[in-house]
This record gives C-alpha cells, sequence and structure tokens, in this order.
C-alpha cells in the first residue's frame, strides 16, 4: 500500500493512499469462491459454477462489500502508521475504483495534536484542615427533623411558619392557580403575601400586591408589580419533632448520639469532597497554564454545542448567537483540558477493570433514580456513548492520579498572625 500524507495544519493530515490492484481482486475472487460453494446457479451443481458467471451474477455485490470492508481497515492501518490519534470521522474527498486497477482514495483526519513539553510534575495543591463545627451539625440535625415534618389541619388564623393552601387569581393578566401551598415566613415568599395570608381564616378572601426585582427567578414576574387576590383553603400547622432518641430509632439509629455521629461522618464527607474537587481545579489550571497548543475545529464545536444546549434548557428564548460568543472561551478550555487528560491517560498506561466500570454505571444509574438494567439501555446502547463514558472515566482516574501525586502546601490565610514579641 502505498500513500503521502500533508500535514494540512497543527490537528489535520491528508491522506492519499493506494491499494494496489492485486490486493482487491484476491479479496473479491475469494468472496466470489465462497460463494459459489452454496449458490445455486441453474445448470451448475453447487461449488461448479464457473467464476467468470459467479462474477456475472455476483460481481457487483462483492465489490461493495469488499470495499466496505477494506476501506475501513485502510483508513485504521493508516492512522496507526502514523501514530494519530483521530477526533472525528474522516472526511473523504476523493475515491477511485475499477476493477483491476488500484483502490485510490484521499481523506482528511482530524486529529489530536502534539503537545510539546509535557509537564505534569510538581503540582501544587492548598490543603485545608476540615473542622466541623457544632453549629454546623445542629443545622443538618434541624433539616433532618424538618424532613420529618407533619402537617396538622387547624381551625385558626394563620401564622409564622403555616402552610396554607390557596386558590388565587393573577388580577393583572387573569392567570388562575388552584391549591397552590405557601408557607408564610419562608424566604422564597414575597412579603407582602406572607402578610396578606396572616391572621387569615379557612375560607378568608385576601389581596396582596408584590413588586419582583428584575432578578427574579420566573421571568413571567421579574420586574412586575402583581396583584394576588384569592381565598384560604386549608391551614397546616407544621410539627417538627424534636431531636432526641425516638426520633433516631425512629429513622433506624440506636439513638440520638449515634444519629449525630453519623451527621458528623457525612459532613466530613462531604467537605473532603468539596475540597478534593477544589484541589482537582487547581490542578487543572496549572496544567492549562503550562501548556499551549492548537484545538481541533470539530472537538471545540461540538463542546460549543453542548454547552449552548445546556444553556437554552434553562432559557429557551436566549440568542444561540449570542450564547456562542459568551461560551466559546469555557468550550476552548474544556477541550483543551480534555486533550491534557487523555495524554496523561495514555502516558500513565490508565486502563478501566470491568468492576470500575460497573460500580460506576451502578452509581451514575442510582444517583439518576434508576436500574442499572434500564441507565444501559436508555444511555449505553450506542457504542459511541458507552465509548465516552469509559474515556470520561479514564479522564477522571488520571486527574485522581495527580491528585494523589501533587505536593500539599497549608493555607495560612485565615490564619491570624502570632503577635510579634518587642
Amino acid at each position: 500500500m502505498d500513500k503521502k500524507v500533508e500535514q494540512v495544519s497543527p490537528t489535520k493530515k491528508r491522506f492519499t493512499v493506494e491499494v494496489p490492484a492485486d490486493v482487491v481482486e484476491e479479496r473479491i475472487i475469494n468472496s466470489l469462491k465462497k460463494i459459489g460453494r452454496t449458490a445455486k446457479i441453474p445448470g451448475f451443481r453447487p461449488g461448479r459454477a464457473p467464476l467468470s458467471i459467479l462474477d456475472k451474477r455476483f460481481g457487483k455485490d462483492v465489490e461493495r462489500e469488499v470495499l466496505e470492508e477494506l476501506i475501513p481497515e485502510v483508513y485504521s492501518q493508516v492512522v496507526q502508521e502514523e501514530k494519530v490519534s483521530p477526533v472525528a470521522p474522516p472526511r473523504f474527498e476523493d475515491y477511485q475504483f475499477e476493477r483491476k486497477s488500484p483502490l485510490r482514495m484521499t481523506f482528511t483526519v482530524e486529529h489530536r495534536p502534539e503537545i510539546e513539553g509535557l509537564n505534569y510534575e510538581n503540582l501544587e495543591v492548598t490543603d485545608e484542615e476540615i473542622t466541623i463545627e457544632e453549629e454546623e451539625i445542629e443545622r443538618i440535625l434541624k433539616s433532618f427533623a424538618a424532613e420529618r415534618a407533619k402537617f396538622n389541619d387547624v381551625e385558626r388564623p394563620a401564622q409564622k411558619d403555616d402552610i396554607v393552601i390557596i386558590d388565587y387569581e393573577i388580577v393583572e393578566t387573569g392567570q388562575k392557580t388552584e391549591k397552590q401551598m405557601v408557607q408564610i415566613g419562608n424566604k422564597n415568599v414575597p412579603t407582602p403575601l406572607s402578610e396578606a395570608l396572616t391572621g387569615k381564616n379557612k375560607g378568608e378572601e385576601f389581596e396582596a400586591k408584590v413588586d419582583f426585582p428584575e432578578d427574579f427567578q420566573n421571568e413571567d414576574l421579574a420586574g412586575k408589580t402583581v396583584t394576588f387576590k384569592g381565598v384560604v383553603k386549608e391551614i397546616k400547622e407544621v410539627k417538627i419533632p424534636e431531636l432526641n432518641d425516638e426520633l433516631a430509632k425512629d429513622a433506624g439509629f440506636k439513638d440520638f448520639e449515634e444519629l449525630k455521629e453519623k451527621a458528623r461522618e457525612s459532613l466530613t464527607r462531604a467537605k473532603k469532597q468539596a475540597l478534593e474537587e477544589k484541589q482537582k481545579d487547581e490542578i487543572m489550571e496549572e496544567l492549562l497554564k503550562r501548556h499551549d497548543f492548537p484545538l481541533p475545529e470539530s472537538m471545540v464545536e461540538e463542546e460549543l454545542n453542548y454547552l449552548i444546549n445546556q444553556e437554552k434548557q434553562q432559557n429557551p428564548d436566549a440568542s444561540e448567537d449570542q450564547l456562542a460568543e459568551q461560551l466559546k472561551e469555557r468550550a476552548e478550555r474544556n477541550v483543551k483540558a480534555t486533550i491534557l487528560l487523555d495524554v496523561i491517560a495514555e502516558k500513565e498506561n490508565i486502563t478501566l477493570t470491568e468492576d470500575e466500570i460497573r460500580e460506576r454505571i451502578m452509581k451514575v444509574s442510582y444517583e439518576m433514580h434508576m436500574t442499572p438494567e434500564v441507565f444501559m439501555q436508555l444511555y449505553m446502547q450506542d457504542p459511541e456513548n458507552y465509548y465516552r463514558f469509559k474515556e470520561s472515566l479514564k479522564r477522571e482516574k488520571a486527574l485522581n492520579l495527580l491528585l494523589e501525586r501533587a505536593q500539599r502546601k497549608q493555607d495560612n490565610k485565615d490564619k491570624e498572625e502570632e503577635p510579634k514579641n518587642e
């Protein structure tokens, strides 16, 4: 096989390949002979039909099948010989084939760039002492108790912390809503509405005028003055259980002390994980500073489209052109980080075991509230998706390896300087 290689750009190569005619013809003849062993040709016993007859009847189909097998093989051989790592499917620019003539084709491959002077040694991360304050434990326990609160119907005027069920209309738009739950005094409930509901009995009407800020999360209400007019349908008193042994035992713990200790352990794990994520960000920032290389256009475009789609889910009316301008730098950063971690993973011979893959599938499916079987069926049937899933795990292992090797430096910014002796 002859080939010519042209470096179109730092991330693109053009290959012009010629496969000898005898190589292609041999495959075609072998395929025809294989068909001839079982093909039923009028006037001939199975396996006795002349090659010329088989060629006339099956030749075109066999040609197509041979080329469908041969072209991917040639492509794979070329990229292996040239030691390039494709980041996108090849783009075929020219293709020529006639029987008993060489197979000629020209295709362009976008590939991962060469990283000169790869350096991921002597990385530093900031270490912080993990401390757990009693106030933090108390907040967790209070939240734990609040999740187990009971809501009791009451026949009295509504007061702070009550849950009030209301039917209401927005006067300015005529929009009506039924059975809306509102907790009086909750930070997410506009103060005028809480005040209007306070003191109301079941069946009584209320009216509240609310000025919503420009940055209010509901765009339909942001920056507007809206009048709520409605009636109180139900009033429920919130009964939060006391923090004691009874609450702990109801939740499956031996006693309150064990519940408290579990809360401490959970908070410690969360803080350790947050610190590790912060340290990983430090590592990536340093790696990005140390290396500069061209990025494959297709990878940047794919990442940019992904980021735009994410933003559009949150804000469907956003301009794609404006989002593209805003998000391009982030897309380029993400692609650069991906390439660096891929190269490091290869250099460190990082691989995945079946147990590691299975464990991650279990974890992700649990977080998505589905069985591993359903997760695999929905997201991993496509071989490309499964490949990307595994590659992301390799990058994660590479980053974890860098964190293990990183040098720790103490964070002294929050420590007071000791007074100097005069």
